[in-house]
C-alpha cells in the first residue's frame, strides 16, 4: 500500500485545509487533483514530514509519518513547483549535495549524480552550470535530484510545468518509465489533466480539504445515456437519414463513421442500419472523461 490517511485534519489558524481526509491508495501512479485551496500542497508538506499531523494518522509505505518521518524521509523523492535550484554551481555539485543530505556518503552521491543526470537526459551538460540551464533542462534537473537516493516513492508537483511540447513528452514518457519499469510509486499533483491520463492509473480528486473521489483511469468515470458507435458503409446520407427520423447523433467522422447515440434508441438504430446498408462495428456505452469526472466531483462541493 501506498499510503492510509485516517481522519485526517490540518488547519492554518481557523481555516482549515485538510477536514477528515480518508483515503487508501495502492501502489503506483496516482494523480493528485483538485481547485486552488483544495488542500492538495498541505496534504505533500504532511507526506513529505514538514507540517505536523494535529488531528488523525497518515502511513505511507507501511510508516507512521507522525513518528517515522525521519525515515521516511529516505525513500521519498520530491520533484517541486518553482526554483529550488543554486544557480552558480554545476548540475552534478547540486545533484551530488541532494544526495548527501537524503544520506548517501559523498562517494556514493556523486556516483549516483553523474548516473541520474545521463537516465534524465543531462549527461552531456552536467558539468554547465545552472543559471545556464533552460526551463525545461533545470525541470529535468529538478527531477534528477529527486532521483539521486533511489526512492520508492516520487512526488511530482507539477513536472512539466514551462516546458515545450516535445520536452513534455519526454518528461512524461521518463516518469511512465520511472513507474512501470522500475517500480517506482508516483504520486503526480498537476492541474494538466492530459499529463495525469498518460502518467498515471489513477485519480485521487480533493476539493476543501475533503476527498471526492478515487478513480481508475482505464475506467474513467460512470456510464453516460450514451453509446459510441463505429460504422461502415454510406455513413453521411445515414446520419442524415436518422436525424430525419428524429435521432439525435453527435458526429466524429474519423474514416469509420464513429457517432456518440443516445443508449435508449439503440434497438431502432441497429433495425435502420441494417435498412440502410450500414455495417455497425463496435457499439459501447460512452464513459464520462477524465475532465467530465473532475468537474462533476468538484461541483459536489459547491
Amino acid at each position: 500500500m501506498l499510503l492510509e490517511a485516517h481522519s485526517l485534519s490540518f488547519s492554518y489558524g481557523n481555516t482549515p485545509a485538510l477536514s477528515d481526509l480518508t483515503v487508501s491508495l495502492p501502489n503506483g501512479a496516482t494523480g493528485l487533483l483538485g481547485p486552488n485551496g483544495a488542500g492538495k500542497t498541505t496534504f505533500v508538506r504532511i507526506i513529505m514530514g514538514l507540517l505536523r499531523i494535529p488531528k488523525g494518522k497518515l502511513r505511507v509505505h507501511g510508516r507512521e509519518v507522525a513518528t517515522e518521518s525521519k525515515a521516511l524521509k529516505a525513500v521519498i523523492g520530491l520533484v517541486p513547483e518553482g526554483e529550488i535550484l543554486v544557480p552558480d554551481i554545476t548540475a552534478v555539485q547540486y545533484t551530488a549535495y541532494a544526495g548527501r543530505i537524503s544520506g548517501l556518503s559523498s562517494t556514493e552521491a556523486m556516483d549516483r549524480a553523474h548516473m541520474v543526470l545521463h537516465y534524465v537526459g543531462l549527461g552531456g551538460d552536467r558539468y554547465r552550470k545552472i543559471d545556464g540551464y533552460s526551463k525545461g533542462m533545470r525541470q529535468r534537473l529538478k527531477l534528477a535530484q529527486a532521483l539521486v537516493h533511489d526512492p520508492k516513492l516520487l512526488i511530482l508537483d507539477e513536472p512539466t510545468d514551462g516546458m515545450d511540447p516535445k520536452a513534455r513528452d519526454e518528461m512524461l514518457d521518463l516518469l511512465k518509465e520511472l513507474g512501470n519499469d522500475h517500480g517506482k510509486d508516483l504520486l503526480l499533483c498537476t492541474h494538466l489533466l492530459d499529463d495525469v491520463r498518460r502518467v498515471c492509473r489513477r485519480v485521487l480528486v480533493l476539493s476543501q480539504g475533503r476527498k471526492m473521489g478515487l478513480v481508475d483511469i482505464e475506467m474513467q468515470g460512470k456510464d453516460t445515456d450514451l453509446y459510441a458507435v463505429t460504422m461502415r458503409g454510406p455513413i453521411p446520407p445515414f446520419i442524415d437519414f436518422l436525424e430525419s427520423h428524429g435521432f439525435k447523433v453527435d458526429v466524429d467522422t474519423d474514416g469509420e463513421g464513429q457517432i456518440a447515440l443516445s443508449r435508449g434508441a439503440a434497438d431502432q438504430f441497429i433495425q435502420h442500419a441494417v435498412s440502410q446498408s450500414v455495417q455497425i462495428r463496435r457499439l459501447v456505452p460512452l464513459r464520462e472523461s477524465l475532465e467530465e469526472v473532475f468537474t462533476r466531483l468538484v461541483s459536489k462541493d459547491t
